[in-house]
């Protein structure tokens, strides 16, 4: 009995040992890039114009009462906005990397079975929005954060950047 439960306990380990291997070589490396945004609350609309919603949010922070500027609230909203996403996939031509699987390369032209209708880009926003582009704010701080996650560093950091330049 103690043999079997040598061999048992060795055939377990072994099957671990393979399932975490292969686990470990079969994940995609995925890079995430980071872009730290501040928006900037300005005191004044125009010259001589108060604007009390800036005047009041550092007695409202101190205070511990949320509501924040509207103007960066309007930043955020614009920053994940679907049409905003949507030109920067058309402009930045990402439709054929979000769906490599899906373009020939070799004829610039779209593999679809018959019936079906090459990407669009609502489909590129749904992919780009969900699992590759993240925006959270830190309501401590105010810092914004673009996060990008792609499987190549160059093209997250790239991705990002032009990101960050084309809402600006």
């Amino acid at each position: 009995p103690i043999k079997l439960y040598k061999w048992l306990a060795c055939t377990i380990a072994v099957v671990f040992i393979v399932v975490g291997v292969s686990l470990v070589l079969g994940l995609s490396d995925k890079y995430v890039v980071v872009s730290k945004l501040m928006s900037t609350q300005s005191r004044y609309d125009a010259p001589n114009k108060p604007n009390l919603g800036g005047m009041l949010g550092g007695a409202n922070s101190l205070l511990g009462i949320s509501g924040g500027d509207v103007n960066e609230g309007r930043y955020l909203q614009m920053l994940q906005s679907s049409s905003v996403v949507e030109r920067f996939i058309k402009e930045n031509n990402l439709l054929v990397v979000l769906f490599a699987s899906s373009w020939d390369e070799n004829n610039k032209t779209w593999i679809v079975d018959e019936g079906e209708t090459p990407p669009s880009l609502r489909d590129g926003y749904e992919l780009f929005k969900s699992p590759i582009f993240t925006v959270a704010k830190d309501i401590t701080t105010g810092v914004i954060d673009l996060s990008i996650a792609w499987n190549d560093l160059e093209t997250a950091s790239k991705w990002a950047t032009d990101y960050v330049k084309f809402i600006n």
